[in-house]
């Protein structure tokens, strides 16, 4: 066997906990989630459950199935974690994702939506009804002229919307966290939400 890869065994599976693609059998979604939810970080769990929520290969009601069937194994604890966040698990596409709602998070601030289509363009985070949203750049993908054009038209369109569009860097996350929360929190202040 190669090195690095750990195999878990399950006695048994019940025929609705097994789905093959291509001839190959593998774990249904809900199984897997369970599964795999004691053995990953939280922020992971929550990027595949909200995941599962968003293809909506899982729904909710399934979610909370699962908890059900599955009483006692080790992954129903972390999974409960995921789910009984405020509004759900967030979906991310980007590390930087998931730190800025790590930041959210920490500073107390609402919880944003996340990768929310407005109109023709989708927010990696937004408050819709505060009309604040945030685009978080990175470097290799922003740098091109092309996207710095795309950049300003989708700020130009959603400020005719009404939206207030912060844009946030990695280095701004990573290290001016407490300037970053502050501006966020200003801007949701000034849009009339209550914070903490």
């Amino acid at each position: 066997m190669r090195s690095g890869i750990v195999v878990h065994r399950v006695v048994a599976l019940s025929p609705d906990e097994v789905e093959s693609i291509d001839g190959l059998p593998l774990t249904a979604p809900g199984r897997t989630l369970i599964d795999v939810a004691p053995l990953v970080a939280l922020r992971d769990l929550e990027r595949m459950t909200a995941r599962v929520r968003r293809e909506e290969v899982l729904s909710a009601a399934q979610l909370d199935s699962l908890l059900t069937r599955y009483r006692g194994y080790r992954g129903v604890a972390p999974l409960r974690v995921v789910l009984g966040q405020p509004g759900g698990p967030r979906f991310t596409r980007s590390e930087a994702e998931v730190r800025f709602l790590d930041l959210v998070r920490s500073a107390e601030l609402p919880l944003p939506r996340t990768n929310l289509r407005v109109g023709p363009y989708e927010l990696d985070a937004a408050w819709p009804r505060e009309r604040v949203a945030v685009e978080i750049d990175g470097y290799e993908y922003h740098r091109s002229r092309v996207r710095f054009e795309a950049d300003r038209r989708k700020d130009a369109w959603l400020a005719a919307k009404g939206y207030q569009v912060i844009r946030v860097t990695w280095r701004q996350l990573t290290e001016h966290a407490i300037w970053t929360a502050a501006q966020v929190a200003q801007a949701l202040a000034r849009a009339g939400s209550i914070l903490p």
